[in-house]
């Protein structure tokens, strides 16, 4: 299974389906799916010489094209293809919708189709974003509106439809389990299950030896890990500047939220890149440090990623570096980055002793491959850069150290002693003491000596406003014990034989890293269904269904959004190659302040 061969599948037929010069019309979303997939020299090379917006009233009349139309089948849109095939301004048009059309839209097509110009009709099922080839979103940052006594219909059909998509593109019809305790997870599943069963026909597949698993789980069964900092280049991006739709917006405040930006270290002028030995506290680390190489010439453009003005792009299809590290911890992205740009150093040293007219012309001949590698080489230097400072600047490696330990043991005199240390420390910034708040309220919500109390009081002392201390009891109250569910133990405590089981695991594992000792919970779901030992009365199948054998592919879908960390593990199982094929998608891409901003918009619901 791989969500981006399936679009991209899609995207090819369509552009394909045309000869000769066309235009490419879209809605908000498709816009979205499409630039997912592919970039616009692509879609030029598909003889798409121009993009519109299907709702754009002021389009030209340009008889001479031919329309190709790829939007999801909505009212919204219907509506504005009716007022377009009524006094079209091009002279074909071939309409793909990105999911089901229903036959009262498709008639309604008919009826406005007067002048018939419409030569084809196509359902593409391409109703989702793709992030990676084995992650995919919604984009739905905002569910509040699926708590009751709110009911947002609208927004329920986007993840049914969505979902629905999904298994159209893999060409799957999946078994469906669900969550249970979370009324959402089996609305959800079962609306899946009654499209399924009315569209036999789209979902007539040659019957495999195993069938395929449709798991739909809620967020708040692991709050944990989108508490996190993480430690790969992807979830770093997503958690310090935010990646949207693959572009990524790097402000050069390096603070946080109520932290301003003294950056007082000299401009670089050119880039040599060492490893940092030891953090604060002594310990190994691998932090990229970038000094000052007394060049002018070889000095990068400032411009070169638009800080805070712009956007770059971090896409594993058009980006090969990207996709290499996209998953590497950060001591290992600084050994690639170093060998990137020494590549590049070689390059353009072969590029400065050109003397013959043969030379020029392999010069010529290779520029565009220079000059890629050129902006990958500004491109992600000026990232880690800013990466490396936010680490520095704000003590992550003692935060993150005091997270792990919160995530995964329990002692609670030493972890209330270490998180007043951090509340002290004038580099922690707010944002940082509030996720360490909440990662102690989550850990000991029921233990006696509970001092959240104190806690509180410090955070008040140190300058953080009443409320934004109150999302630590927005977090109890969206994902506290009463809150997760009975399926799962978050932290493995629920008796002396498991607590004491976790800690030989981990001793006999050695785990050296003290960074990332966490895992999120998905690991035991998969290892269980993988085993064919997923309790089916916490995870019960829609339908009365035997399963017979093991699952050999499995859609896990996260309710509340999903986090890199979790596809970072997800892309991991699959290189094991175990037999089970995993993919993995939410509502939305998470980091902890998207998180935060989730949970107040759930919690303010009156039925919470």
């Amino acid at each position: 299974m791989n969500v981006y061969e399936s679009i991209k599948h899609y995207i090819n037929n369509m552009t394909e389906c045309v000869m000769g010069p066309k235009v490419l019309l879209l809605d908000k979303e498709t816009t979205t799916i499409i630039s997912l997939v592919f970039s616009q020299s692509e879609l030029l090379e598909k003889e798409i010489f121009l993009i519109e917006k299907l709702n754009k009233t002021t389009r030209k009349e340009m008889l001479h094209l031919k329309a190709l139309v790829f939007v999801r089948p909505i009212e919204e849109n219907l509506e504005h293809l009716g007022v377009e095939l009524t006094k079209p301004k091009y002279s074909d048009y071939y309409l793909f919708f990105s999911n089901m059309l229903y036959e009262t839209y498709l008639t309604g097509l008919a009826k406005s189709d007067k002048l018939g110009v419409v030569r084809q009709v196509h359902e593409f099922y391409a109703d989702y974003y793709v992030i990676n080839k084995d992650l995919f979103e919604f984009s739905m940052p905002n569910i509040s509106n699926l708590i009751e006594p709110k009911w947002d219909t609208q927004l329920f059909d986007r993840i049914t439809s969505g979902l629905i998509s999904v298994c159209l593109s893999l060409k799957k019809k999946p078994i469906i389990r669900y969550q249970a305790d979370m009324p959402l997870t089996e609305r959800i599943a079962k609306k899946v299950k009654t499209v399924i069963n009315q569209e036999k026909e789209l979902f007539y597949y040659r019957r495999q030896e195993t069938e395929p698993l449709l798991l739909i789980i809620d967020r708040r069964s692991d709050p944990l890990t989108p508490l996190l900092n993480q430690w790969t280049y992807q979830s770093m991006v997503h958690e310090y500047f935010g990646i949207e739709n693959n572009l990524v917006y790097v402000g050069t405040n390096i603070g946080d939220d109520d932290d301003d930006d003294d950056d007082d270290e000299e401009d670089e002028e050119d880039f040599e890149i060492e490893m940092e030995n030891e953090n604060e506290k002594g310990k190994k680390t691998g932090v990229i440090q970038l000094k000052k190489i007394d060049n002018k010439k070889k000095k990068p453009k400032k411009n070169a990623l638009k800080t805070g003005k712009g956007a770059t792009v971090l896409s594993q299809s058009q980006d090969q570096f990207f996709a290499e590290t996209m998953f590497s911890d950060f001591g290992d992205l600084g050994d690639k980055l170093t060998k990137l740009v020494q590549q590049f150093s070689t390059r353009t040293k072969v590029n400065q002793n050109i003397r013959s007219i043969d030379e020029m012309k392999k010069f010529i001949a290779n520029y565009p491959e220079f000059r890629k590698l050129s902006g990958s080489v500004s491109k992600h230097v000026a990232i880690v850069d800013q990466i490396s400072k936010i680490i520095r600047k704000r003590s992550i490696f003692v935060v993150s150290e005091l997270e792990q330990s919160l995530a995964v043991n329990e002692t609670h005199k030493k972890h209330l002693q270490e998180m007043l240390e951090c509340f002290q420390n004038p580099n922690i910034t707010a944002t940082d003491c509030l996720r360490l708040a909440c990662l102690y309220a989550l850990r000991y919500e029921k233990h006696s000596s509970n001092s959240m109390k104190e806690i509180k009081e410090v955070l008040l002392d140190r300058g953080i406003s009443n409320s934004k201390i109150k999302i630590v009891d927005k977090i109890l109250k969206y994902a506290g014990l009463e809150k997760r569910g009975k399926g799962e133990d978050l932290f493995n405590n629920k008796n002396l034989f498991s607590s004491a089981s976790r800690v030989i695991k981990r001793s006999l594992k050695d785990v050296d890293n003290v960074y990332i000792q966490h895992v999120p919970l998905i690991q035991q779901l998969i290892e269980r269904v993988a085993k064919s030992k997923l309790n089916s009365n916490y995870y019960p199948n829609v339908g009365n269904i035997n399963l017979v054998g093991q699952i050999s592919n499995l859609i896990i879908f996260v309710v509340g959004g999903v986090t890199y960390e979790e596809a970072k593990f997800v892309d991991s199982y699959n290189k094991q190659q175990t037999g089970l094929n995993v993919i993995i998608g939410g509502t939305s891409m998470l980091n902890t302040k998207s998180f935060f901003k989730h949970v107040k918009q759930c919690v303010a619901s009156k039925n919470y």
